[in-house]
């Protein structure tokens, strides 16, 4: 039998301490991280599944057990978020010149053999067709790049569109009531003063 890591042991054991709906629930959860979803498939009615899945994701126990069960299935895959992120980092950065060149000559593409991993990656497709001519014409389409500088912009919230009003020193915004004729005249001094 085969030995369980760490990582698997602390997952058996944090799903030991569930009842086994729960355990359902987790293992489901941990499918596609979408708990209406996990409730469903746990056995909670259409009805109540949203409101309950709610509920068990503040249970200390079934947070206990999805945290070791995301663990141990990084570990088992390989890919965590460093990894994750590096991939669509090498989406969003690469060079097109490091699998191709081109000039007046025409446009050179290197052989699959030569291409690193990462290279390989970047490439979404390659076809090949012959023109009227009957000249080779060689099609390379790289990842589009915006997308993935896109995903790590969001990633890094570099493009937050919220706009955060804060009061004096930071604080909370000051509520000041006033009537309508006082608001109109602070209206119209703002205006005059721009």
């Amino acid at each position: 039998m085969e030995q369980l890591t760490d990582k698997q042991r602390v997952f058996a054991d944090a799903m030991g301490k569930l009842p086994e709906k729960l355990q359902i629930f987790v293992n489901e959860y941990l499918i596609d991280l979408n708990a209406t979803r996990a409730g469903l498939r746990a056995g909670y009615s259409e009805k109540t599944a949203k409101s309950q899945a709610s509920r068990l994701l503040t249970n200390i126990d079934v947070q206990e057990a999805f945290q070791a069960g995301m663990a141990a299935r990084s570990e088992r895959t390989g890919i965590d978020q460093d990894k994750v992120l590096k991939s669509i980092a090498n989406l969003a950065f690469y060079d097109p010149r490091d699998a191709m060149s081109w000039s007046d000559a025409g446009v050179s593409v290197k052989n699959s053999e030569e291409l690193t991993n990462d290279q390989v990656m970047q490439i979404t497709e390659v076809s090949q067709s012959f023109n009227k001519a009957g000249g080779l014409v060689v099609n390379v389409k790289f990842a589009d790049r915006a997308k993935y500088i896109k995903m790590l912009g969001d990633h890094l919230g570099l493009f937050q569109q919220k706009i955060q009003l804060t009061g004096e020193g930071g604080g909370p915004v000051q509520m000041v009531n006033m009537s309508h004729e006082e608001f109109t005249s602070l209206a119209r001094n703002i205006a005059e003063s721009v």
